[in-house]
């Protein structure tokens, strides 16, 4: 059997498929989106990427590499079918030492689809003509690179 430590009552897996079916089933029943995205996608880079979460709350940054050279600013967006508008990534905050944002795409199942990154130079000269410092999706895409991308299933 397969205890966990009692400092650690919950498989954090499990609870983060949870939350993805959770996410899903309300926004299906109500039309509305729990804010648990950015929890997600959070969980999700540091998990396929080998990243780590930071020790201390850090200006900008999210996640680092093991050396910590590389240093994100995480960005998330669930993609859902029939949206009228072009989706954005929210805010990318200009301080701090991040090296890169990453974006994590979700399916309306709260599933990540792929993983964008876009280096700190591009991303800042890109929002500085933005309000809001953001941008779409789309111009995200095309600016940043796929560093990860989910395996397709073929129907069997």
């Amino acid at each position: 059997m397969n205890e966990l430590p009692a400092s650690q009552p919950y498989k954090i897996d499990l609870l983060m498929e949870q939350a993805r079916q959770l996410a899903a089933d309300f926004r299906e029943s109500t039309g509305k989106s729990l804010p648990v995205g950015s929890e997600i996608a959070l969980y999700d880079a540091a998990r396929l990427l080998g990243l780590n979460e930071v020790a201390a709350d850090i200006a900008g940054i999210d996640l680092v590499s093991d050396d910590q050279h590389l240093r994100y600013q995480i960005k998330s967006r669930a993609l859902f079918g029939g949206a009228k508008s072009a989706p954005r990534v929210g805010s990318i905050n200009p301080a701090g030492e991040w090296t890169h944002v990453l974006l994590v795409l979700m399916n309306d199942s709260y599933q990540t689809t792929h993983l964008y990154a876009l280096d700190r130079a591009t991303a800042l000269e890109h929002i500085q003509s933005s309000k809001k410092n953001a941008m779409t999706v789309a111009k995200f895409k095309v600016l940043g690179e796929c560093v990860w991308q989910a395996q397709e299933t073929v129907p069997t």
